[in-house]
């Protein structure tokens, strides 16, 4: 397998400035995108507004009770970006501050792999594709070492909630 050691990234032929470097998904990313869905499930409509409706003042919550129950501290909320450069969350068109869970973070929620590295065009600021997207694959229970339980029981169909479904996942580690 490759590693992020070996990554090269594009240069500008102008300036010799990098155009790129990679966005790794980590714990921190996965307790972001635990939380929106327990906002989400909370509020039963995928819209949340992170900073009016999540967003908490510094240990308002002890830590992992404030992700399972869909809360934020203001830092998270400062690292969306690297949820959304791994297409788990997006911003909803036409209303700034909200977020909504993508069909790919509800999958990733049920133990979906997705790619460990995506790259990002400093440029555009935008992902522009995954550094080896078929090796370099990672699940969301590889990355939660605390052993906290989770499930979800929900799915993301065309942008809409669907409940009811059946909660097929849960870890213990």
């Amino acid at each position: 397998m490759q590693n992020k050691i070996n990554y090269q990234a594009e240069i500008c032929p102008h300036c010799g400035q990098t155009e790129t470097y990679l966005m790794t998904i980590d714990a921190g990313t996965c307790d972001i995108v635990r939380a929106i869905s327990a906002a989400i499930r909370r509020k039963q409509e995928n819209i949340v507004h992170v900073r009016n409706e999540m967003e908490l003042g510094k240990n308002q919550l002890e830590y992992n009770k404030m992700i399972r129950e869909g809360y934020l501290t203001s830092n998270m909320v400062g690292n969306l970006s690297k949820a959304r450069s791994q297409g788990l969350i997006a911003r909803v068109d036409g209303k700034p501050g909200f977020y909504c869970l993508t069909h790919k973070g509800a999958e990733f929620l049920k133990g979906a792999s997705i790619p460990k590295y995506a790259i990002m065009s400093k440029v555009t600021g935008h992902n522009i594709g995954y550094w080896f997207e078929n090796e370099e694959r990672v699940k969301m229970k590889d990355l939660i070492k605390n052993g906290d339980y989770w499930e979800i029981d929900f799915n993301i169909v065309d942008r809409a909630v669907v409940f009811n479904m059946p909660k097929t996942m849960s870890f213990a580690f």
